[in-house]
This record gives C-alpha cells, structure tokens and sequence, in this order.
C-alpha cells in the first residue's frame, strides 16, 4: 500500500512587507520575488492597483480580497495564455472559481518575459476595503501552458499561494 501525497507551498503573513515609491505607489509584497502588488487609493473610493508576478512561463497571478481562504473572496486573474493575455473577475469558492460582478476598469496587461503586469482601477467597495483597516489578502500563481480562453474555472490548481493582510 502506497499514499502519495501533493500539496502546494503556502506561506502566510501577519501583514504584507510594504514601500512607498517615488510616484507615490505603495508596494505591497505579496510573495517574495514572485508577486507584488503597487497600489494607491484615489478619493477615498477607488483603488489604483497593479499585479505585478512571474510565473516563470506561460501562466497566470493573482490576488483575492476581503478573506484569508478562497471561499468567499473576490479574486482577480491575470493570465498570460498561449493565445494572449487577459484580466478577469471570480469570486472563490471552496476549490474553484464562479463569476463575479466586481467592475474593473482600465484595465491592461503588460509581458515582460514572463513577468506579467496586470493593472486595473476597482471601487473599493466592491472588494469590500474598508480604509485604514486590515483588509485580507489570498494570493496565488502557476506556471501553465493554456489558452486565455478556457473558463476561469479550468485554470487549474495554484502552484504557490498564501495569505496576509494589507491597510489601504
């Protein structure tokens, strides 16, 4: 009798590892050397926000908000395919992915290698931010070789992932 067993690296934080940049961009770590995200709050109602991972490949990023777990958390998924590269919406659930209402706008994705730059504007209500205020943060990233295409709920399962928590 053989079990084998496969799991993915998870790495929790108390909070995430944070610096202003000169433009005025806090940058948030997320994960170190793989995922990051630079943002701002305009307003006080809207967050300027780019996700900014390496998959090392062909693959995608991303990030979830308002939980610590992917039940319930309103999650954005950049993806860098073999037919292109997108940005989109889901709200998580236990172990995938349904459609969400979350409006982004402006939204681009910029390759660099395979770096992906995901940038988007999004209400901060609709990711449920609450300003000055722990908001938690999942996080996760694969290297795979797919087409953009494919419904955000064949995008298969994480690589890395993890969770903290960011004050916007």
């Amino acid at each position: 009798f053989i079990l084998i067993c496969g799991c993915t690296q998870q790495t929790t934080e108390d909070e995430a590892e944070s610096i202003i940049d000169n433009s005025g961009y806090t940058i948030s770590t997320l994960s170190d050397g793989n995922l990051s995200l630079k943002w701002r709050v305009n307003n006080n109602s809207q967050l300027d926000a780019s996700l900014i991972g390496d998959p090392g490949g062909k693959g995608w990023i991303a990030i979830g908000f308002g939980k610590s777990i992917m039940a319930d958390a309103k999650i954005i998924v950049a993806q860098n395919g073999s037919d292109g590269t997108s940005i989109s919406t889901a709200m998580g659930y236990n172990f995938g992915l349904n459609n969400s209402s979350v409006n982004l706008t402006n939204t681009n994705v910029v390759l660099n290698s395979t770096q992906i730059t995901a940038s988007f504007n999004v209400l901060l209500s609709d990711l449920n931010i609450t300003l000055n205020s722990p908001t938690n943060i999942i996080w996760a990233y694969r290297t795979v070789d797919q087409g953009i295409l494919s419904n955000l709920s064949n995008i298969g399962k994480h690589s890395s992932r993890g969770s903290t928590s960011i004050i916007f």
